[in-house]
């Protein structure tokens, strides 16, 4: 079980019946994000680029939580078009969003396309 000591904040909080799309949610913060959220009572869409995505959902349904776990690389466009679809096809609504997936850029802003 989740407590307020292991985070560091107030963690009651009641988000049930909602649905969450957690980007990054095979490791690190993404993990423990939907870990509490599964706690607190979300559905949860698991996305992330490897295997880890797997254990990740194996834990949220021990807490009785309907998960879709989806291995993508959010840095292509095609693949949020897929997120988004299967998405909304197994749970109708996407109610939170937390755009965790840790992404970096070398180029410019100016000078950067959809391509790069």
């Amino acid at each position: 079980m989740i407590n307020n000591l292991d985070f560091g904040f107030n963690t009651d909080f009641n988000i049930n019946g909602k649905t969450a799309l957690i980007t990054g949610a095979g490791r690190g913060i993404g993990k423990s994000i939907a870990l509490l959220f599964a706690q607190k009572g979300a559905d949860l869409i698991l996305v992330g680029k490897s295997n880890n995505i797997l254990d990740t959902t194996t834990q949220c349904e021990s807490l009785k939580r309907k998960c879709l776990p989806l291995i993508f690389d959010i840095t292509e466009t095609y693949d949020i078009d897929k997120i988004i679809k299967l998405s909304l096809k197994k749970f109708k609504k996407i109610d939170i969003l937390v755009n965790n997936a840790g992404i970096i850029f070398t180029d410019e802003i100016i000078s950067m396309t959809e391509e790069n």
